[in-house]
Protein backbone atom coordinates (compact mmCIF):
# COMPACT_ATOMS: atom_id res chain seq x y z
CA UNK A 1 0.00 0.00 0.00
CA UNK A 2 2.94 2.14 0.31
CA UNK A 3 4.31 1.67 -3.12
CA UNK A 4 6.55 4.95 -3.34
CA UNK A 5 9.02 6.12 -5.58
CA UNK A 6 11.96 7.30 -3.58
CA UNK A 7 13.50 5.42 -0.64
CA UNK A 8 12.75 6.59 3.03
CA UNK A 9 13.27 4.62 6.18
CA UNK A 10 10.13 2.36 7.08
CA UNK A 11 8.71 2.78 3.49
CA UNK A 12 8.92 0.27 0.40
CA UNK A 13 9.22 1.51 -2.97
CA UNK A 14 7.48 -0.08 -5.98
CA UNK A 15 11.33 -1.74 -7.26
CA UNK A 16 12.08 -3.14 -4.19
CA UNK A 17 8.45 -4.95 -4.14
CA UNK A 18 9.37 -6.06 -7.99
CA UNK A 19 12.33 -7.68 -6.99
CA UNK A 20 10.77 -9.25 -4.42
CA UNK A 21 8.47 -10.77 -7.32
CA UNK A 22 5.39 -9.12 -6.10
CA UNK A 23 3.81 -8.07 -8.94
CA UNK A 24 -0.01 -6.71 -7.24
CA UNK A 25 -0.29 -3.56 -5.42
CA UNK A 26 -3.67 -2.29 -2.92
CA UNK A 27 -3.85 1.45 -3.37
CA UNK A 28 -6.47 3.68 -2.21
CA UNK A 29 -7.80 1.67 1.06
CA UNK A 30 -9.93 3.19 3.27
CA UNK A 31 -7.43 2.79 5.91
CA UNK A 32 -4.42 4.33 4.33
CA UNK A 33 -6.71 7.25 3.04
CA UNK A 34 -8.26 8.39 6.75
CA UNK A 35 -5.30 7.22 8.98
CA UNK A 36 -2.08 7.85 6.54
CA UNK A 37 -4.13 11.18 4.78
CA UNK A 38 -3.42 9.18 0.95
CA UNK A 39 -5.06 11.69 -0.63
CA UNK A 40 -6.29 11.05 -4.59
CA UNK A 41 -2.66 13.07 -5.71
CA UNK A 42 -0.57 10.58 -3.81
CA UNK A 43 -2.77 7.43 -4.77
CA UNK A 44 -2.00 8.28 -8.69
CA UNK A 45 1.80 8.98 -8.07
CA UNK A 46 1.81 5.54 -6.37
CA UNK A 47 -0.59 4.07 -9.43
CA UNK A 48 1.57 5.84 -11.85
CA UNK A 49 5.11 4.41 -9.96
CA UNK A 50 3.59 0.38 -9.55
CA UNK A 51 2.83 0.97 -13.50
CA UNK A 52 6.36 1.96 -14.27
CA UNK A 53 7.75 -1.06 -12.75
CA UNK A 54 5.10 -3.27 -14.59
CA UNK A 55 2.75 -4.10 -11.36
CA UNK A 56 -0.74 -4.36 -11.60
CA UNK A 57 -2.80 -2.70 -8.88
CA UNK A 58 -5.81 -3.30 -6.85
CA UNK A 59 -7.62 0.03 -6.52
CA UNK A 60 -9.72 0.65 -3.85
CA UNK A 61 -13.47 2.61 -4.09
CA UNK A 62 -14.43 3.42 -0.59
CA UNK A 63 -18.25 4.02 0.36
CA UNK A 64 -18.66 5.31 3.13
CA UNK A 65 -22.05 3.65 4.01
CA UNK A 66 -23.17 7.07 5.40
CA UNK A 67 -25.76 8.53 3.05
CA UNK A 68 -28.93 5.91 3.05
CA UNK A 69 -29.68 7.17 -0.42
CA UNK A 70 -27.23 5.28 -2.62
CA UNK A 71 -26.88 8.02 -5.45
CA UNK A 72 -24.93 10.47 -2.84
CA UNK A 73 -22.52 8.36 -1.94
CA UNK A 74 -22.05 7.08 -5.62
CA UNK A 75 -21.29 10.81 -6.39
CA UNK A 76 -18.55 10.59 -4.53
CA UNK A 77 -16.99 7.33 -5.58
CA UNK A 78 -17.53 8.71 -9.11
CA UNK A 79 -15.53 11.30 -7.65
CA UNK A 80 -12.79 8.97 -7.02
CA UNK A 81 -12.94 7.31 -10.45
CA UNK A 82 -13.20 10.06 -12.57
CA UNK A 83 -9.91 11.33 -10.95
CA UNK A 84 -7.98 8.22 -12.07
CA UNK A 85 -9.56 8.66 -15.37
CA UNK A 86 -8.98 11.85 -16.58
CA UNK A 87 -4.67 10.66 -16.05
CA UNK A 88 -2.57 7.99 -18.04
CA UNK A 89 -3.50 4.95 -16.61
CA UNK A 90 -2.92 1.09 -17.90
CA UNK A 91 -6.77 -0.18 -17.09
CA UNK A 92 -5.11 -3.41 -17.93
CA UNK A 93 -3.90 -3.57 -14.97
CA UNK A 94 -5.91 -2.58 -12.73
CA UNK A 95 -8.89 -3.84 -10.73
CA UNK A 96 -11.31 -1.90 -8.73
CA UNK A 97 -12.34 -2.99 -5.74
CA UNK A 98 -15.71 -1.73 -3.78
CA UNK A 99 -14.81 -1.37 0.09
CA UNK A 100 -18.04 -0.48 1.76
CA UNK A 101 -16.87 0.95 5.09
CA UNK A 102 -19.43 0.52 8.08
CA UNK A 103 -19.14 3.00 10.90
CA UNK A 104 -20.70 4.34 13.03
CA UNK A 105 -22.62 6.53 10.86
CA UNK A 106 -23.27 3.39 8.23
CA UNK A 107 -27.21 4.07 6.99
CA UNK A 108 -27.22 1.15 4.87
CA UNK A 109 -27.00 -2.51 4.89
CA UNK A 110 -24.11 -4.45 3.18
CA UNK A 111 -25.96 -7.36 1.93
CA UNK A 112 -24.92 -9.49 -1.42
CA UNK A 113 -27.45 -7.34 -3.37
CA UNK A 114 -26.22 -4.00 -1.98
CA UNK A 115 -22.66 -4.99 -3.17
CA UNK A 116 -23.94 -6.00 -6.25
CA UNK A 117 -25.72 -3.03 -7.18
CA UNK A 118 -22.56 -0.76 -6.49
CA UNK A 119 -20.50 -3.02 -8.43
CA UNK A 120 -22.72 -3.14 -11.37
CA UNK A 121 -22.32 1.19 -11.10
CA UNK A 122 -18.71 0.44 -11.12
CA UNK A 123 -18.62 -1.69 -14.34
CA UNK A 124 -21.41 0.40 -16.25
CA UNK A 125 -18.90 3.41 -15.25
CA UNK A 126 -16.03 1.53 -16.48
CA UNK A 127 -18.10 0.49 -19.85
CA UNK A 128 -19.03 3.76 -20.45
CA UNK A 129 -15.85 5.57 -19.78
CA UNK A 130 -13.13 3.86 -20.09
CA UNK A 131 -11.41 2.34 -23.37
CA UNK A 132 -11.85 -1.53 -22.74
CA UNK A 133 -13.12 -1.11 -19.59
CA UNK A 134 -16.09 -4.31 -19.67
CA UNK A 135 -12.29 -6.50 -18.85
CA UNK A 136 -11.52 -4.37 -15.87
CA UNK A 137 -12.48 -7.01 -12.95
CA UNK A 138 -14.71 -5.73 -10.11
CA UNK A 139 -14.21 -6.89 -6.81
CA UNK A 140 -15.70 -7.13 -3.01
CA UNK A 141 -13.45 -6.14 0.48
CA UNK A 142 -15.73 -7.27 2.42
CA UNK A 143 -16.29 -9.71 5.46
CA UNK A 144 -16.09 -13.29 3.34
CA UNK A 145 -16.34 -16.41 5.04
CA UNK A 146 -16.70 -19.77 3.46
CA UNK A 147 -20.55 -19.82 4.07
CA UNK A 148 -21.49 -16.57 2.67
CA UNK A 149 -19.20 -16.18 -0.54
CA UNK A 150 -21.53 -18.27 -2.72
CA UNK A 151 -23.93 -16.05 -1.72
CA UNK A 152 -21.55 -12.71 -3.37
CA UNK A 153 -20.35 -14.89 -6.06
CA UNK A 154 -24.15 -15.96 -7.28
CA UNK A 155 -24.43 -12.08 -7.78
CA UNK A 156 -23.61 -11.06 -11.70
CA UNK A 157 -21.34 -7.97 -11.15
CA UNK A 158 -18.55 -9.71 -8.23
CA UNK A 159 -15.48 -10.80 -10.11
CA UNK A 160 -14.18 -11.99 -6.95
CA UNK A 161 -12.45 -10.10 -3.53
CA UNK A 162 -10.32 -8.67 -1.76
CA UNK A 163 -9.64 -10.25 1.78
CA UNK A 164 -8.18 -8.79 4.87
CA UNK A 165 -8.05 -10.69 8.34
CA UNK A 166 -9.57 -14.43 6.32
CA UNK A 167 -6.30 -14.44 4.38
CA UNK A 168 -4.54 -14.97 7.48
CA UNK A 169 -6.72 -17.65 8.95
CA UNK A 170 -7.32 -21.10 8.08
CA UNK A 171 -10.60 -20.41 6.27
CA UNK A 172 -8.61 -18.55 3.45
CA UNK A 173 -8.25 -22.02 1.37
CA UNK A 174 -11.43 -22.97 1.18
CA UNK A 175 -12.69 -19.44 -0.24
CA UNK A 176 -10.51 -19.86 -2.91
CA UNK A 177 -11.18 -23.20 -3.59
CA UNK A 178 -15.38 -21.92 -3.47
CA UNK A 179 -14.38 -18.95 -5.38
CA UNK A 180 -12.38 -20.86 -8.37
CA UNK A 181 -15.19 -23.35 -8.45
CA UNK A 182 -18.00 -20.64 -8.84
CA UNK A 183 -15.99 -18.98 -11.46
CA UNK A 184 -14.99 -21.81 -13.62
CA UNK A 185 -11.11 -22.25 -12.92
CA UNK A 186 -10.44 -25.04 -9.92
CA UNK A 187 -6.76 -24.39 -10.64
CA UNK A 188 -6.37 -20.39 -11.01
CA UNK A 189 -4.70 -18.14 -7.90
CA UNK A 190 -7.25 -15.84 -6.00
CA UNK A 191 -8.44 -13.32 -7.21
Amino acid sequence: QMCIRDRYMGEVNAESLKDFGIDWVLLGHSERREIFQDTAEKILMKLDEAHKQNMNVLLCIPDRLDEKDFTKSWTLMEKKLEFVRDKNVDWKRIALVYEPVPGVAAKRAVTAETVNDACEKIRTWLQEKVEGGEEVRVLFAGAITETNCKLYLAQPHIDGFLLGKESLLPVFAQIVKITNDAKGDPDASPK
